[in-house]
């Protein structure tokens, strides 16, 4: 029997053959996993053969939703998560992503899509209740993805709900992402360029199924009694009104955010993306996903000057650090139009900053002359160059060609010492907080899943803002030191695995008193749905259960200490100026606290979970792989 919240169903569609089968999955799978990377994690662990080449047919895309998906539980009825591995890092790659399509999926019948193999011609996948269809993406092959998404919502209704991929994810660039509800994107790791080598432009789902509740009178209470809490937060009020966006400069106060390609973490012209100037000039509407209190959704438009025309929703936090701060850019607008850019093209704007802001390094180093490419100066600031390396890495022209593999091979084929300053971990380019003013952040880069990540764990409120972890015994750490970040990542990464599995929003589970700070009232949200009797602890030994499957998927594909590492910049240049000034990441540091998370992890020195680690988190199932 299915429990509540749960369609009970999985979709799997083989491109090649053409086939699609309905399955059940079962209830002890989800009582292991619960969903979204979990369940993700789960099929591609045990469907995916070692080293397998990510863009060829073999490879899957998992679409997974939550068990909350499609309810009213705030900010846990919208997210879904692609789980596939990366054509970027050749490891686990998950990445979520919010909007109206995880629940219009549910609402079809399904938890996840499992879609593998490879169509002979461009084609769309359409999901229409219990209709299933493949139909020709022909005239769509070419166009982005907000063009491609219109086509089919002429085509089918406006109500339909739409993922799809751009021209870079066409063209394999191996950071394209896919595209949800025109602005939402599964933005890390290339899993648009899976996409693009199945010949998979979109997903078009359409249904009016019911999503069945346990409880439902203490499913509306506990729900009722978040969103109460999460409308009276302060923190979520102003969350509400500016987005991501007043990060950009409060990470600036507090020296964080990555500037010139992560040489510095001050930014001395942040007064051009103040949050209020960004309201002031640009957004005209405050929206958010489905079912979701949260008016997170900036909605800006420019109406005049070089950018006229310029609509998206943000820039968020990551956009403005990486297209701004990290390319020495100091005009919002400039960003904005990169950010529609990169939406449009299906473009991560994370890597894309950071590949060029590597790109501008090598420019005024010397590395990269004028006479190797045509075009304009790849100075530091220059948003000319900024836009026009990003239709070249689309493009996959010129230089942009070599820019679209990501900063790690890009570094691999320019040489010259330029691998010194690629940022990136395990080859996923590294985000927008800089790691040698955080030292926790280090060490979540380093054992991060997919790659730099700084959605795994999250240690910058404890190391360097005013409150200290809610469900975590210590106080405020000193942000430059090593000690006690260990047992901090690896309590926050379990955590978050539960959050992407669960799936709800990481932002409103990061602010403090918001209801959904600690697991207490996620647990209560899924034992009312589906009749089951799971504590915050059990919740967190599947957390635990996630990120050790996610580990065992990496080490089959020839992960170890080595690779839990950082670029050398962070252990070997002092940070110039800010709250840390003259600090670096000292290596014999870094390599106390990585023998500290092995430790505890209960994995072995050189980063493999043990026998007895993967018997007690019963995932004995890959203990014949490492």
């Amino acid at each position: 029997m299915t429990p509540g919240g749960y369609a009970g169903s999985i979709l799997e569609a083989d491109l090649s053959r053409k086939d699609f089968i309905k399955k059940p999955v079962e209830e002890p799978v989800l009582r292991k996993f619960l969903g979204g990377k979990g369940l993700g994690a789960k099929i591609v662990y045990d469907r995916l053969t070692p080293k397998m080449d990510p863009l060829s047919p073999e490879n899957c895309i998992v679409v997974a939703t939550g068990p909350l998906t499609g309810t009213f539980a705030p900010t846990m009825a919208s997210k879904y998560v692609i789980v596939t591995k990366s054509p970027l890092t050749n490891i686990f790659l998950d990445t979520n992503i919010g909007g109206f399509f995880g629940a219009e999926l549910k609402f079809v019948g399904y938890d996840a899509l499992i879609i593998h193999g490879r169509s002979e011609a461009p084609v769309y996948l359409l999901i229409e209740n219990s209709h299933v269809e493949l139909r020709s993406a022909k005239d769509l092959w070419g166009m982005g993805s907000i063009g491609a998404q219109k086509a089919i919502k002429d085509e089918l209704g406006h109500d339909v709900r739409v993922i799809s991929i751009g021209p870079a994810g066409e063209r394999l660039v191996k950071f394209a992402c896919i595209v949800g509800d025109f602005y939402r994107n599964a933005g890390r790791g290339g899993a648009g360029a899976v996409m693009g080598s199945k010949g998979l432009k979109a997903i078009a789902v359409r249904g009016t199924g019911e999503i069945e509740i346990n409880d439902p009178q203490e499913f509306q209470r506990i729900a009722t009694e978040v969103y109460r809490i999460l409308l009276n937060n302060p923190g979520m009020r102003s969350f509400c009104y500016y987005g991501t966006s007043a990060g950009t400069t409060s990470h600036n106060e507090q020296g964080i955010i990555p500037t010139r390609n992560f040489q510095s973490s001050v930014f001395d012209k942040i007064d051009g993306f103040d949050p209020d100037l960004m309201r002031e000039k640009m957004i005209i509407a405050d929206k958010s996903c489905f079912g979701c209190p949260i008016t997170s959704w900036k909605y800006s438009h420019i109406k005049s000057g070089p950018y006229a025309g310029t609509i998206v929703v943000g820039p968020e936090y990551e956009t403005s650090a990486m297209l701004g701060a990290n390319c020495g850019i100091n005009d919002i607008e400039a960003v904005a139009r990169a950010n529609m850019l990169c939406d449009d093209l299906g473009i991560d704007t994370i890597s894309a900053g950071v590949v060029i802001g590597f790109a501008m390094e090598c420019y005024e180093r010397g590395l990269i002359k004028e006479n190797d490419y045509a075009g304009p100066p790849l100075n530091f600031g220059n948003a000319e160059a900024m836009l026009w390396l990003i239709n070249k890495i689309a493009a996959r022209d010129e230089i942009g060609n070599i820019l679209a593999e990501g900063v790690k091979v890009a570094a691999e084929r320019i040489g010259k010492g330029s691998e010194k300053f690629a940022m990136h971990v395990k080859g996923l380019e590294m985000p927008g907080q800089h790691p040698s003013s955080v030292t926790g952040m280090a060490l979540a880069f380093a054992t991060s899943d997919r790659g730099a990540c700084h959605l795994r764990a999250w240690t910058v409120t404890e190391e360097a803002g005013a409150q200290p972890e809610i469900g975590w015994p210590s106080g405020q750490l000193d942000r430059l030191s090593a000690q006690g970040k260990a047992p901090l990542v690896k309590f926050q990464q379990d955590k978050k695995a539960v959050i992407d599995s669960i799936i709800a929003c990481e932002w409103a589970c990061w602010i403090r008193g918001s209801a959904l700070d600690t697991l207490e009232h996620h647990a209560g949200l899924l034992n009312a749905a589906t009749g089951w009797n799971l504590t915050v602890s059990d919740l967190m030994k599947i957390g635990e259960r996630i990120y050790n499957l996610t580990r065992a998927f990496n080490v089959r594909e020839g992960i170890n200490r080595k690779h839990d590492t950082l670029p050398d910049r962070i252990f070997t240049d002092p940070l110039p100026s800010g709250p840390a000034q003259g600090n670096y990441v000292r290596r014999e540091d870094f390599e106390k606290m990585l023998e500290e998370y092995y430790a505890i992890r209960g994995w072995d020195k050189d980063g493999r979970p043990t026998l007895h680690t993967l018997t007690e988190l019963d995932l004995k199932e890959t203990v014949p792989d490492l």
